[in-house]
């Protein structure tokens, strides 16, 4: 994830300064590249760049507030579907005749102006609105919600201009991620996905919430288990601590999907060792992954494509956001799950301002 971190901060600053860059897609649901610009920094000549190398169907990913602003009603004879959400298109008003790089840049300018009004444009138009999902691409995973989910990231007005790239070896295809991966690098522009984007935002926010609190006698003790919902990821997570909360900073932690419906018995006589020597410990901490379905408690090296390798991402990202919860800052990880350690390792980047965890085996001490 930190690869994706480092890729969305060099995007957003080529935003800023008005760049172009290129968006990678979502393979066979959305053409897999296209152009991207800031429709507040729109200018002629990266207009001009945009339709030159793309189909020249310039779109403006916008918010529900920008449609509800200027008046953006579903296109005529669209469904609701898993696709992108069209609004009418739309010219601004006293351009000529609006298909021009420069009517483009100008009307993508408008839509962005937050004292724009539906008066200041004309229907049907050259610049074709998108409405993307209010959760951006934790909603939707498709170019609009990227391309919204960007423009926050930079801290500019949400509205962004987008259009897909021509195939080059192919002039009537849209070009795919290779091709559009190889025309940034022959244009110098950076280079972004859609995952990339997911991954940022999964790293620097906080998307699990507690839901229960629940105190436990066992032989070991009292026990503390939190409830915890993801949702991004509808699932559910239990963690157990015993012990002075404040000793969590530094907690041995262990973390595990289900195996059964039961692992995490309330007698410690009956639950697994791992989870016994924890508790015993005193300064450990359990995350328990509830059983959903078996696609979601696959292992990693199971996974037989990028769908299913994603959900099981997104779980290892809620483990991580939930020692971030528990103000876990420095994890001993014991045989974590793929990924966790990666996923921890980013979170406490110097951006983040964690400690990077340690990675520990079951018969480590348990003093460090």
């Amino acid at each position: 994830m930190s690869g994706s971190i480092q890729r969305v901060a060099r995007a957003v600053a080529d935003l800023v300064d008005g760049n172009a860059i290129v968006l990678v897609g979502c393979g066979s649901t959305d053409p897999d590249g296209y152009l991207v610009v800031a429709a507040e920094n729109a200018s002629t000549s990266a207009l001009d760049f945009m339709v030159r190398h793309t189909s020249g169907f310039i779109c403006a990913a916008v918010t529900d507030d920008a449609c509800a602003r200027i008046d953006l009603p579903p296109m005529a004879g669209t469904r609701p579907t898993p696709g992108d959400d069209y609004t009418v298109a739309v010219d601004a008003a006293g351009v000529s005749t609006g298909i021009s790089a420069k009517d483009r840049a100008w009307t993508l300018r408008q839509i962005a102006d937050p004292f724009s009004t539906p008066s200041g444009f004309t229907r049907p138009g050259h610049v074709i609105p998108i409405r993307a999902h209010s959760d951006g691409v934790l909603g939707r995973r498709r170019s609009a919600e990227a391309v919204i989910d960007l423009m926050r990231a930079a801290g500019l007005r949400e509205v962004g201009a987008l259009a897909a790239l021509v195939s080059v070896a192919d002039p009537t295809g849209i070009a795919d991620s290779t091709e559009s991966l190889a025309f940034a690098d022959a244009h110098q522009l950076n280079s972004i996905s859609v995952q990339d984007i997911v991954n940022y935002r999964r790293s620097t926010e906080i998307h699990v919430r507690q839901t229960f609190r629940t105190l436990r006698n066992t032989p070991c003790g009292t026990v503390e288990a939190l409830g915890y919902h993801s949702d991004v990821t509808n699932a559910d997570y239990i963690a157990y601590s015993s012990g002075d909360p404040s000793t969590l900073s530094r907690a041995r932690v262990h973390a595990r999907f289900e195996t059964d419906f039961a692992p995490h018995a309330p007698s410690v006589d009956q639950a697994e060792p791992d989870i016994t020597d924890a508790l015993v410990d005193r300064d450990g901490l359990i995350v328990i992954a509830r059983r959903a379905n078996d696609a979601d408690d696959m292992e990693q090296s199971a996974r037989p494509n990028c769908s299913f390798h994603n959900r099981y991402g997104e779980r290892i990202a809620d483990i991580a956001q939930i020692l971030r919860a528990r103000e876990v800052l420095e994890p001993r990880l014991v045989n974590p799950p793929p990924g966790l350690f990666e996923v921890w390792s980013t979170l406490a980047s110097p951006a983040v301002g964690k400690a990077a965890p340690q990675c520990v085996s079951p018969t480590s001490p348990t003093r460090g």
